[in-house]
């Protein structure tokens, strides 16, 4: 089973603005989920590495929390041989068994985890890693997936999808 991240935050006094409760615009996930915006940044995205299945998974997650009753997460894994190797250009997908794309999108409303998808392995599942920055320990990329309610069988498509310097814990 592959680990989605978890995200969580504490919810502050609404005098503050963005900058004050997230500093820079340092990591930024965007996507467009069943033609719907998505936004997550600051520290409402993240990632870490950690061992997986003889390898490394680089797993990125962001909380869209524009609306603070119905929290959108979405998710993306990456599965690789060695994450020291992971460079730019890479590009995975669900099909390819040697660099793997997964991902997931939830959402909760009121503190109900209404919607848990996630995605099937397959080819329309695609990602890249645009930028990295090992000294720094921040990655960039595109991706898209759908991602399948195993109760509902609905589909939410997560296209679109850009991470933008994701801090990264390793």
């Amino acid at each position: 089973m592959i680990f989605l991240g978890v995200i969580t935050f504490a919810c502050v006094s609404d005098d503050l603005d963005e900058a004050d409760i997230f500093g820079s615009e340092e990591g930024e996930i965007t996507a467009t989920i069943n033609g719907s915006s998505f936004r997550s940044f600051g520290v409402s995205s993240t990632a870490f590495v950690e061992d997986f299945a003889g390898g490394d998974q680089l797993v990125i997650g962001g909380i869209d929390i524009s609306d603070l009753d119905r929290l959108t997460g979405v998710t993306v894994v990456f599965i690789i041989p060695d994450f020291s190797a992971l460079s730019v250009g890479d590009t995975f997908s669900g099909s390819s068994m040697d660099m793997i794309m997964t991902g997931g999108y939830a959402i909760d409303i009121n503190g109900d985890n209404t919607i848990g998808a996630t995605t099937e392995l397959a080819a329309s599942n695609t990602a890249a890693i645009t930028a990295i920055d090992r000294n720094r320990k921040l990655v960039s990329g595109t991706f898209s997936y759908n991602a399948i309610d195993e109760d509902t069988k609905n589909v939410y498509e997560v296209r679109n999808g850009v991470f933008t310097q994701i801090p990264y814990e390793q």
